[in-house]
């Protein structure tokens, strides 16, 4: 049984407020084998951007969402094409089919921290990214895109 003074200690406690600010890179994209496509969110920086053969795309989850057409994004040693751009997708995929299928001319190499695109023909790098243990994904960041700024604010009654 609980002691009248721990039942007290609990009550005691005081409810406040907290605020979370920070800029998190929408730059980061996501290595899919899953993926029938490049896409990307709004956020991304397409260039040559124009209205592709497909309105809409469906998730894994069965999700249908909306393309708004299909251009090309720049990363630190080359550009990625045919990437769908998907305002309302919450994050940017890459398909590792189309890297390896589709016209790119590129491999895809996984080690236990990294995973590395190379161009077939010269073996150039063309991303570079890293394994998160975390959350068991394969994520690139060198990719060029504006920053989106993100606030918590939670309140709690005293």
């Amino acid at each position: 049984a609980e002691s009248s003074a721990a039942k007290g200690a609990k009550n005691d406690k005081k409810k406040g407020k907290a605020l979370v600010a920070k800029v998190a890179p929408s730059s980061t994209w996501i290595i899919d084998s899953g993926a029938s496509h490049h896409m990307g969110s709004s956020h991304v920086e397409f260039s040559n951007i124009e209205p592709c053969g497909m309105s809409q795309i469906t998730m894994g989850n069965d999700t249908t969402v909306s393309v708004s057409g299909s251009g090309s994004v720049e990363m630190d040693g080359g550009t990625f094409n045919q990437v769908l751009s998907v305002p309302d997708l919450s994050t940017n995929l890459l398909s590792v089919y189309q890297i390896t299928h589709l016209g790119e001319g590129m491999r895809v190499e996984f080690g236990p921290n990294s995973v590395i695109i190379r161009e077939l023909n010269n073996d150039t790098t063309v991303a570079e990214g890293k394994a998160d243990h975390r959350s068991r994904l394969y994520t690139f960041s060198h990719f060029t895109s504006d920053s989106t700024p993100t606030a918590l604010l939670t309140h709690a009654n005293e």
